[in-house]
């Protein structure tokens, strides 16, 4: 089979060009990730560095609050080595604010509005305590102690507060890295989304070149499998749709053949016949048979038309059944008259039985019967003088989860059929072509409409090995009322 190289061998297809391509999706889609990886990214970082600042800073505060409690401790609440350690605090960008009994002593506006927001300024306030609030939209650390001294000086307290963000990289700024972060993983993503497109999009593009090929009727095209593994998936299955096509056209061009080779056979005994007697070749005491052979030929050929009919409907949905509750055991008793005699003209045993219990199903009882008497032609085709032709019908109770049924078997003796015959046997014409040479059959029809009559009518039909040595055919049919037993 030839290989399909980067050539589109067909004309291109116009069909899915007004839509986005694939490759285009994919570098989308790897955009769309550095996007959202970038921005997650960012604001993970801006969360983790606001509060690793406010940890720190919060740490730094108390231990300068700590630190002047100390000193101011060592000192006996000496004004001038208080007075120092608030001027180093504020020169270290601290504010400070004194206050007793609610009201402040010392610090500017803004400093007296945190401490008042941190509900420090009351008559008894809880000492120490570390505060977190915010003021005009900016948040603030604040650090209250008692200020330690001498009688009436114990409700003296001072507070030390800090910007919470004080050192932490800006918003703006973060906004700003967190921008580049995302340009750069654009700059990377639109190039590897290239790359990645061409590996997936070109060997589909080869793949859909050639089911644009099988489209035109080509079969000697298959895909060269490549890319990811899903990718080599679709071209294997691409190969092998091609494969069954391949072989199922060349099994109907087989078939074809096969049919018409059995309408020329009637049709040329018809017509040669009735070409003898028109130019008075026949003499007339060899009329009479002349004209009956050529009415069974006309028969024989009417017959293989109206299957090649039924077939055809069958296929196309355009079938009809007349389905009404039918005995299907009564419809196998009276196979008995007719396949009786035609036995004993070929001296095969046949025995046939039927449930004595009902078994009713809604069927087409003509149709049925034509099933039935055809896979018996086909057993009887095969059979010697001697080997036998069994018909049995039960009725099957309902259990593991089925419902009623009514099972027909037709087996014989004859010759039966091999592994691979059985899975290609209601394939039309196979097994007439197979078997054409070594064993009588009809047109290879038989056993493929049989089964398109027996699926119709809610059943199913199966073939397998017989305990007599030949061919099983079941047909399993779910019935309309309950048995009891």
């Amino acid at each position: 089979m030839a290989a399909l190289s980067d050539q589109n061998p067909t004309e291109p297809s116009s069909v899915g060009r007004s839509t986005v391509s694939l490759g285009a999706r994919i570098v989308g889609i790897l955009l769309l990730v550095a996007v959202l990886v970038a921005g997650i990214a960012g604001s993970v970082a801006i969360t983790a560095v606001q509060r690793t600042a406010r940890e720190a800073n919060s740490a730094r505060l108390q231990q300068e609050a700590d630190l002047l409690t100390v000193e101011l401790a060592r000192s006996r609440g000496s004004a001038a080595v208080g007075t120092d350690l608030l001027t180093v605090l504020a020169r270290q960008g601290f504010l400070v604010v004194t206050f007793a009994q609610g009201r402040p002593l010392t610090g500017d506006a803004a400093a007296v509005e945190v401490v008042r927001a941190a509900g420090l300024l009351t008559a008894d306030p809880t000492l120490p305590a570390s505060r977190s609030v915010v003021v005009q939209a900016n948040a603030w650390l604040v650090e209250a102690r008692q200020v330690p001294g001498g009688a009436g000086r114990g409700e003296l307290a001072f507070a030390v507060i800090a910007d919470a963000d004080d050192g932490a990289v800006s918003s703006r700024v973060l906004l700003r890295r967190i921008l580049i972060a995302m340009l750069i993983g654009l700059g990377v993503a639109i190039p590897a989304g290239l790359v990645l497109a061409q590996l997936v999009t070109r060997p589909l593009r080869r793949t859909v070149d050639v089911a644009h090929a099988m489209g035109a009727g080509r079969r000697d095209l298959r895909v060269e499998p490549g890319g990811p593994a899903e990718v080599r998936e679709v071209a294997v299955a691409v190969n092998q749709l091609a494969d069954a096509l391949a072989g199922s056209e060349a099994r109907q061009q087989r078939f074809l053949a096969s049919v018409s080779h059995e309408l020329r056979t009637p049709l040329a005994a018809v017509a040669g016949l009735s070409d003898a007697l028109a130019d008075g070749l026949i003499a007339d005491h060899e009329a009479p048979a002349i004209g009956r052979t050529i009415r069974a030929e006309a028969a024989r050929l009417e017959r293989l038309v109206a299957d090649l009919l039924d077939l055809a409907r069958l296929r196309t949905g355009e079938f009809s059944l007349d389905l009404v509750p039918v005995d299907v055991h009564q419809v196998v008793r009276g196979m008995a008259t007719v396949w009786q005699v035609r036995c004993d003209q070929r001296g095969v045993p046949l025995r046939i039985t039927a449930d004595p219990l009902g078994g009713v199903a809604m069927v087409d009882e003509r149709r049925l019967r034509q099933v039935l008497d055809g896979l018996a032609e086909n057993a009887l085709r095969q059979l010697q003088p001697g080997q036998p032709l069994i018909v049995e019908s039960a009725t099957l109770p309902a259990r593991y989860g089925e419902p009623t049924r009514v099972r027909i078997e037709i087996r014989d003796g004859g010759p039966g059929l091999t592994a691979e015959d059985y899975r290609v046997a209601f394939e039309p014409g196979v097994l007439h072509e197979r078997y054409r040479a070594s064993r009588p059959s009809g047109a290879g029809l038989g056993l493929a409409l049989a089964q398109g009559l027996i699926t119709r009518m809610g059943g199913r039909l199966s073939l397998g090995p017989a305990p007599e040595g030949g061919v099983c055919c079941t047909v399993v049919l779910p019935t309309t009322e309950p048995v009891t037993r």
